[in-house]
């Protein structure tokens, strides 16, 4: 089994369609919903490899996914980058008109 690779940088640094407050409302949404751990499971990822991704423990994002916690900073814009990323990548691609 070939080892995916989506990283995100410690400090995110983003284009500016999102604001950062913007992105914790999200992520915030996707963890109340499930969505994010409906992405997770729809890329067949587990809660150790999104964690090493995002570089977040995993008790943390169990946490979030659970909605005991509420996702906060940096590891929270991290979190939320990596579900948007893979998110876009399973989505299917528009068709050429």
């Amino acid at each position: 089994m070939r080892a995916i690779q989506y990283t995100v940088p410690r400090k995110c640094v983003y284009d500016g369609a999102m604001t950062d407050v913007e992105r914790l409302r999200r992520v915030r949404e996707m963890t109340a919903t499930g969505e994010a751990a409906r992405i997770r499971r729809q890329a067949r990822l587990s809660q150790a490899e999104i964690g090493h991704a995002a570089d977040v423990p995993v008790s943390t994002l169990s946490r979030w996914e659970r909605g005991e916690r509420r996702p906060t900073g940096d590891a929270a814009l991290r979190y939320c980058a990596l579900l948007e990323n893979l998110a876009a990548a399973m989505s299917p691609e528009p068709s050429a008109a």
